[in-house]
């Protein structure tokens, strides 16, 4: 089972509570991410799941230097992303990447991540970015970093390859300039 969480980062008291939940040390090293207000309150909605379904209150999701996130124990996956004010958590027994993003136009030099052939398929910026997390979920699945995109092969709508591994992916368009997508 995947168990997801959404939260927006204008709320105040997710951001209290976050703040209140985590220790100082812990909370510390995140000061150094990009945003680190939408760090902690994705680790904090991580920890909310781990504690909701897996009755695991002492959760505290740890990522690596290059900031992979770290399985607890080889048992227990997490994955976390966020686009503007929008934050995605996900948890699962098994690896999970998800990716999410507001929906706009940005400079035609992204196109140069995705082949030809590709490029030919993202018409719109709605669908370049419905591949783009896609791809991108694809990576922090198997722990991997965006430099790396150009290695991902499309098997099908949902079916991606990468280093010899196939996983299956799904988007969903929560609003109009909002996609979603997990890798599994």
């Amino acid at each position: 089972m995947i168990f997801f969480a959404q939260e927006h980062i204008g709320n105040k008291q997710m951001i209290k509570r976050a703040q209140a939940h985590f220790p100082e040390l812990y909370q510390s090293r995140l000061k150094a991410k990009a945003s680190p207000k939408h760090s902690l309150v994705a680790r904090f909605l991580v920890s909310q799941l781990a504690k909701q379904h897996f009755s695991l209150s002492d959760f505290f999701p740890e990522s690596d230097s290059e900031n992979r996130p770290l399985p607890r124990k080889n048992v227990l996956f997490w994955s976390a992303s966020y686009s503007g004010d929008t934050i995605f958590a996900a948890i699962s027994q098994k690896p999970i990447g998800i990716d999410v993003e507001n929906i706009r136009p940005r400079s035609e030099t992204l196109l140069s991540w995705f082949s030809p052939e590709e490029y030919k398929e993202a018409p719109s910026w709605k669908i370049f970015y419905q591949l783009w997390t896609k791809k991108e979920a694809v990576l922090k699945r198997f722990g991997s970093g965006v430099d790396e995109m150009s290695l991902i092969q499309k098997i099908s709508d949902n079916q991606y390859g990468f280093q010899g591994k196939i996983c299956t992916t799904k988007s969903v368009f929560l609003a109009e300039n909002l996609i979603f997508s997990f890798a599994v």
